[in-house]
């Protein structure tokens, strides 16, 4: 026998905890945790407890185009969804911990506003120890589990990689179209040739690699 397809086993997942604990599930998830520039994401959806989403997956496991297709289907059919940003000089300031937790209440506050009720009926979030809302259930690989957190994953991640982009045009030689803000040898040496950008890099953060003087060997000398 088959296996389900991955939104139908989310999706059955989700209802068991409706069954339990009430019909307002609401899922978040967060984007650009580990990135070197731009902001932290952070989503939160409550879908219908009919919503059915083919194709919705963890936001990693999808290309592009399907994240932006499946973007537009989410909003559209959503109960209420919410994406907040913390930008790098506040991460820098407080703390990667302090903004997770600042812009996951913010997004739950704005879908709270949407359904005018203080709360829901229970969470489920990807991560961390931080989430500061309860009851919740946290689940590594959460956006692979439940088609809430799946939602959250991918509109997390396509609002944040959009903001990526427009800001790749005004700093092209970064290749952030490409990276996303995240860390990799195009990007460090970039910034080795360039600087770090004011207000977009996270100062705070430190790449292994980056700006280490070159190591003068005996035989270089000789």
């Amino acid at each position: 026998m088959s296996k389900p397809r991955p939104h139908i086993r989310m999706k059955a997942y989700d209802d068991a905890l409706r069954e339990k604990y009430g019909d307002y599930l609401l899922g978040c998830d967060d984007s650009g945790r580990g990135c070197w520039a731009g902001p932290l994401a952070i989503g939160a959806v409550i879908l219908p407890k009919d919503c059915e989403i083919e194709g919705l997956n963890d936001s990693k496991k999808l290309e592009e185009e399907a994240r932006l297709k499946l973007t537009e289907v989410i909003k559209s059919v959503a109960i209420a969804w919410s994406v907040q940003f913390v930008d790098a000089p506040k991460i820098d300031e407080k703390g990667i911990t302090w903004a997770n937790t600042q812009a996951t209440k913010q997004a739950c506050i704005e879908c709270f506003k949407k359904i005018h009720k203080p709360t829901v009926d229970i969470f489920v979030a990807d991560n961390t120890l931080y989430f500061p809302y309860k009851p919740a259930i946290i689940i590594p690989k959460g956006d692979s589990t439940s088609l809430s957190v799946a939602a959250a994953s991918v509109l997390a991640k396509t609002l944040r990689d959009l903001y990526m982009k427009e800001l790749a045009k005004e700093h092209p030689e970064y290749g952030w179209e490409e990276s996303k803000g995240y860390i990799n040898d195009f990007h460090k040496e970039a910034v080795r040739q360039h600087g770090l950008v004011d207000g977009i890099h996270r100062k705070s953060y430190k790449v292994a690699g980056f700006n280490r003087p070159e190591q003068i060997t005996l035989a270089d000398l000789l």
